[in-house]
């Protein structure tokens, strides 16, 4: 499954093997995680750019069909330049009409429903919602996640009102609330990112390797 994904956020696989009897994954080597890199303070302009990186990783996988399940800060790693890659498809599902599980992810970044066993695209969008809402915040929602969140007030001075729904949709707890998937919160999230930089009055920059997606 990971070795068709092809795409520049997505840590590539680049060989597996027997050597002497043992099977070997090999992979390229980041610099940090972005749990580590979220030990230090990011600029509003760093947050948008990782924040794009990590909706064009998790846009392609559901692109493919894949819900990765276990998405959250030690699962993006850093490499040279700021780029994040979004790794450890380990738990992966293949979607379809239905999709079951026993629960698998890890506790305090899945959404309620993956906690029952019952993961979708949303649950991935969930994930995202709430490192997105760390980076800009500083705190981590908490379950039961009430809106609104720890924080908020300095979310609200960082960003726009806009960008305060954006974060509010992602990590509603009902599913059904939330982005379809993570092409429909990166469509959205591509509008409300213009109303940012022009509230700080950043130079608009392209996001690094923007695909078209279908509309939000």
């Amino acid at each position: 499954m990971l070795s068709r994904l092809d795409h520049p956020n997505i840590l590539a696989l680049k060989d597996a093997s027997f050597i002497d009897d043992q099977f070997v994954i090999v992979y390229p080597l980041g610099e940090k995680t972005l749990s580590e890199r979220l030990r230090s303070r990011m600029s509003i302009a760093t947050i948008l750019d990782l924040t794009s990186q990590m909706l064009e990783a998790s846009a392609y996988a559901h692109s493919q069909k894949i819900i990765h399940c276990d998405i959250k800060p030690e699962n993006m790693l850093m490499f040279p330049g700021n780029v994040l890659k979004l790794t450890d498809f380990g738990i992966a599902k293949i979607a379809q009409k239905t999709v079951r599980g026993a629960g698998t992810g890890t506790i305090g970044y899945m959404a309620p429903e993956q906690a029952m066993g019952k993961p979708s695209f949303r649950s991935d969008v969930f994930s995202l919602g709430l490192i997105i809402y760390r980076m800009v915040s500083g705190i981590w929602p908490e379950y039961p996640y009430d809106w609104p969140a720890p924080g908020i007030t300095r979310v609200r001075k960082r960003v726009t009102s806009g960008f305060v729904q954006f974060l509010e949709r992602s990590i509603d707890p009902r599913p059904r609330g939330r982005f379809r998937d993570a092409m429909h919160m990166q469509n959205v999230f591509r509008r409300v990112r213009l109303e940012v930089f022009r509230k700080h009055q950043l130079p608009v920059t392209t996001p690094r390797n923007a695909v078209t997606s279908r509309a939000a």
